[in-house]
């Protein structure tokens, strides 16, 4: 496992092409992947380090997108550093791009919704998650076997009280099926799970279990298959998934950790 150490805490993590990009502050730091080394940054002008915020990029449109919490919008930004803003209805965190229509999912933590952009910056759909998903963090889609449908899952857990599980929902934002439950730190329980990628090769959802300090691994039903990494020296607090080179970039306060899968 290499470690790499931002200047800042790390609030995204993205590849693109053999460009590793983290997202810091008020800029974006722009690594070849070859060795880890930094090659320049793309500033990010009235960007403010809020925790939520979030880092993802499109390889068919050329492009990263950016959480802005405080700003309620999402930033898109060209290789060159050209950006654009788009209003979003509540304050956006988790990101993610589908691999399809490259429509980017956007989920907003207060709402308890997930907000469906177009690579225009249009919305497609709107979803409100049912009542006991409570402080969604991060919202992916995926494609089950079987399935004509794509359904999203969803990371949400928080407080004591809370449940903190990993949900396969509709588009109505329905749970269809869960991993988890109260928090808990054994293999059948998550505490705060907060972020995800998704492994198509193997059809199964990498979880951050920022808690835990551990990345866990499901199938596409949410069984737990295994713990990917455990003992971290922090909380993961974000991560990305390369299907290329096979790493896993798991990112702890100012560090990002890749490991090769």
């Amino acid at each position: 496992m290499h470690h790499l150490l931002a200047g800042q805490r790390v609030d995204g993590v993205t590849t693109l092409d053999d460009q590793l990009f983290l997202l810091l502050t008020d800029r974006i730091e722009v690594y070849r992947t070859t060795d880890h080394s930094l090659s320049h940054h793309i500033p990010l002008p009235g960007l403010n380090g809020h925790k939520w915020n979030d880092l993802t990029s499109c390889e068919l449109h050329r492009c990263l997108y950016v959480s802005d919490c405080e700003g309620t919008c999402v930033r898109r930004v060209a290789m060159d550093g050209s950006e654009s803003k788009w209003p979003v209805s509540d304050k956006p965190r988790g990101l993610w791009v589908t691999t399809g229509d490259r429509n980017l999912l956007v989920t907003c933590v207060g709402g308890r919704k997930l907000i469906q952009l177009n690579p225009a910056g249009e919305v497609v759909r709107e979803i409100s998650f049912q009542v006991d998903i409570e402080l969604p963090w991060h919202a992916v889609s995926q494609l089950m076997s079987g399935s004509s449908s794509v359904q999203f899952v969803v990371c949400h857990g928080l407080a004591a009280s809370s449940l903190h599980r990993v949900c396969l929902v509709n588009a109505d934002g329905q749970i269809l099926c869960s991993f988890g439950g109260n928090r808990g730190c054994d293999l059948d329980h998550l505490n705060i799970p907060c972020y995800m990628a998704i492994d198509n090769r193997s059809r199964s959802v990498i979880v951050a279990d920022y808690c835990n300090r551990r990345v866990v691994q499901l199938d596409e039903s949410l069984q737990f298959r295994r713990t990917i990494v455990d003992h971290l020296s922090g909380e993961p607090r974000r991560m990305h998934f390369n299907h290329v080179t096979r790493r896993l970039y798991v990112a702890i306060e100012n560090t990002v950790c890749v490991v090769q899968l």
